[in-house]
């Protein structure tokens, strides 16, 4: 039995909403991330869910320079609009 209130559980399982705020990405990049194994999730239905623990295990077993992390960190290797006008 556990001594944590029912109040106070942390979810097992994340919606992909709580993903994309954690990660600074939106829930449909979480969705996409999942579809293509970049992430670690389950399909329940027609919804992904990510477990806290797997994804926390796997985003820490990342090569910093990864493009799952610098997406995350809104890093890219193209430049942008701004920086084409002259």
């Amino acid at each position: 039995m556990s001594s944590t209130p029912i109040g106070q559980r942390v979810p097992a399982l994340l919606r992909s909403c709580e993903v994309a705020r954690l990660l600074g990405i939106s829930s449909r990049t979480a969705c996409l991330w999942a579809e293509c194994s970049q992430l670690p999730a389950i399909k329940v239905g027609r919804q992904w869910r990510f477990s806290r623990e797997a994804l926390t295990i796997y985003l820490n077993n990342l090569p910093t320079n990864d493009p799952t992390i610098l997406a995350a960190r809104g890093v890219s290797g193209t430049r942008s609009r701004a920086d084409h006008s002259t």
